[in-house]
């Protein structure tokens, strides 16, 4: 059975054997946007990922971003924005609006247009709270990939 990869692209997250786990997020202040580090697709056709948004006021929206070219083997910098990552035309929004602190999951995979690398736009909405934080697991199935 293929149980599929978990990949912290946006913060990360500490668990200790009988303690809750404890997740460190991506700063995203008021109404800025950041990003995810980027992340191949490889041979995913589907994946999914887990949000986490934490503070005060959040109103996080998530969206997708995708492009052939892998920044760090260019050497620009990760969390920027760059002509090189675009949104697919016509793509939607992975989440329109965040606005608690509850984990959340998208109902259907995500079905990315088949391109080489991906990574998230996480936006600071209007009313962001100037303490909040963003972290998001991907995780995917591969064919061929089994434990």
């Amino acid at each position: 059975m293929n149980m599929g990869v978990l990949d912290w692209v946006a913060g990360s997250v500490v668990a200790n054997a009988g303690v809750a786990p404890v997740v460190t997020g991506l700063a995203v202040n008021g109404a800025t946007t950041v990003w995810s580090n980027p992340f191949k697709l490889m041979a995913s056709t589907t994946f999914g990922c887990a949000v986490l948004c934490q503070g005060s006021s959040p109103q996080i929206q998530i969206q997708l971003e995708e492009s052939p070219f892998d920044l760090k083997l260019n050497g620009y910098a990760l969390n920027a924005t760059n002509t090189l990552y675009v949104i697919p035309d016509a793509y939607p929004d992975i989440f329109s609006q965040i606005s608690d602190n509850n984990w959340h999951i998208p109902a259907e995979p995500l079905t990315p247009i088949p391109m080489v690398y991906g990574r998230f736009k996480i936006n600071g909405l209007s009313g962001n709270g100037s303490g909040v934080t963003v972290a998001i697991a991907l995780f995917r199935q591969e064919p061929g990939r089994f434990l």
